[in-house]
């Protein structure tokens, strides 16, 4: 970007600033920091004497828009904490069944195959279950019957 006209201190620290920010955008983005880029939005927006809430008021009282409900921000606060716990209970499970995987001297396919079929098997054990398609060898029925009662404790 460049500037006509005489080189003065307020153009020099309007384009070092204009610079400052650019570069933030640029890194924001690759850092794939959707906040941070925000951030660098509103200072170029700043700097070039844009207000971005100022004129989205205007475009809403222009355009007769309502606001926005309480109810409808609240629910949406509380649909982004459920987003952020699931995505917090998803990384906890997996820490988990790797950890397992692990003192179970398995891969985390055969860690999560087993533990599969072990819930099968349990859950062929309750009562009036006949038939669900689990086919268990001989070897396997044994050593999940030996385990059973603690093996109810996490399938059942």
């Amino acid at each position: 970007m460049g500037m006509t006209g005489v080189t003065t201190a307020e153009k020099m620290k309007f384009m070092q600033d204009w610079t400052a920010a650019s570069q933030e955008a640029q890194q924001a983005v690759t850092a794939n920091d959707t906040a941070r880029m925000r951030r660098a939005q509103v200072k170029l927006n700043t700097l070039m004497g844009v207000d971005a809430h100022a004129d989205s008021v205007k475009a809403r009282a222009t355009c007769h828009v309502p606001p926005e409900p309480a109810w409808m921000r609240r629910a949406d606060s509380l649909a982004a904490i459920s987003d952020t716990l699931a995505v917090r209970a998803r990384d906890a499970e997996s820490a988990g069944n790797a950890a397992a995987a692990r003192a179970a001297e398995m891969t985390p396919a055969q860690f999560a195959m087993a533990a599969e079929r072990a819930e099968g098997f349990v859950g062929l054990q309750a009562a009036g279950n006949v038939g669900s398609g689990w086919v268990f060898t001989h070897v396997e029925e044994e050593a999940l019957t030996a385990r059973l009662v603690d093996l109810k404790k996490y399938f059942a």
